[in-house]
């Protein structure tokens, strides 16, 4: 699975997207992804290279919530629903989106769920990715 994942970040990192072998395979148009966890991993100067491979993949990634958001990334050890409950960051980020009216369609969602995308240049199934759904009790 590891050498079968580089090759795929070589290929999206040396073209510019379109060139990709497998280029007609869905890409997620329409994915607006935010990082929850404890930390904002977009707080520095440059983005992350795997934010830069996903946002050339076509998905759209945000620092925070919106009304476009549909995809809440979260670290592996929050998708247990008492780990999630002890994230303030990611609680009150589950808030905004509930006060937005996306909470009950916003995916939580494993955040190598967007490296596996990207990795296989295909929108990949949610639900291989979460043991939460949106709407699921804290």
């Amino acid at each position: 699975e590891r050498p079968r994942r580089r090759a795929a970040v070589v290929c999206l990192a040396a073209g510019d997207g379109d060139a990709s072998p497998t280029a007609s395979r869905s890409r997620p148009v329409g994915v607006h992804c935010v990082f929850g966890g404890p930390a904002d991993v977009l707080a520095g100067v440059a983005r992350p290279p795997e934010v830069v491979l996903a946002e050339r993949f076509g998905a759209t990634i945000e620092a925070t919530l919106s009304a476009k958001s549909t995809h809440l990334l979260l670290p592996p050890a929050l998708l247990a629903p008492r780990a999630l409950a002890q994230c303030r960051r990611t609680q009150e980020m589950l808030s905004h989106a509930r006060s937005l009216g996306i909470e009950p369609t916003l995916h939580r969602v494993d955040l190598r769920w967007l490296l596996a995308c990207v990795a296989n240049w295909s929108h990949l199934p949610e639900a291989e990715w979460t043991t939460l759904s949106a709407g699921d009790p804290l």
